[in-house]
């Protein structure tokens, strides 16, 4: 994993250990108005009540994605993807078991004659050998630490000892503008803690 910082660049692998974690769910698929599923759709988990984000994912190539091991709670999906119109879900309420949702249907967006373009980029990019979370001006920014952050990226797990795992591989090595930092998992944990998020310009995994 790479955090890139607007004045830092760190460096985070992940040994090969593996964990398990819990089965409470929330799986659905992302699709064009003839059915078809949308690859590398950006696909938000926001609680129901404040829209805050609880985790990002990008959908694979059948258009499915899936939230695992999340807190029971009333929860809206967010689905969006250059060239088509941004959609919310209805709420979902999720206990202690498997809530599929309704297929999220993205409509293309309306050509116009003139129009004036703000680039901005999605919260996450897929890239042919890792994954772009764009921290700088995005939603998973405001108030939360580095080692929040990278619990809302897409396969990272932090666990309730502030462990920091990526799919179900536990351990990191933490690299400094390419110098290896040789820290405990306790000691990671407070710096991520005390790193601000608004410090992050991106994370690559």
């Amino acid at each position: 994993m790479h955090l890139h910082m607007k004045n830092l660049l760190i460096l985070v692998l992940m040994s090969i250990s593996y964990g398990i974690f819990g089965q409470s769910s929330i799986t659905g698929k992302v699709v064009t108005i003839d059915g078809k599923g949308l690859e590398f759709a950006n696909i938000l988990l926001l609680t129901a009540k404040d829209s805050s984000l609880v985790r990002g994912d990008l959908t694979l190539e059948n258009g499915s994605y899936a939230f695992e091991n999340v807190s029971a709670g009333e929860y809206i999906l967010n689905a969006n993807m250059i060239g088509f119109t941004s959609i919310y879900s209805q709420a979902v309420q999720l206990s202690d078991k498997q809530i599929i949702v309704k297929e999220i249907i993205l409509a293309e967006g309306i050509a116009m004659q003139e129009i004036t373009v703000t680039a901005k980029k999605p919260m996450i990019e897929m890239k042919a050998d890792k994954i772009i979370i764009n921290v700088e001006n995005s939603i998973v920014n405001a108030g939360n630490s580095a080692l929040e952050v990278l619990q809302k990226s897409p396969g990272v797990v932090v666990d309730n000892n502030n462990r920091v795992s990526l799919r179900g591989r536990e351990g990191v090595l933490i690299t400094i503008n390419g110098k290896k930092q040789y820290m405990s998992s306790d000691e990671v944990a407070r710096m991520l803690q005390n790193m601000a998020a608004s410090n992050i310009k991106s994370i690559e995994i």
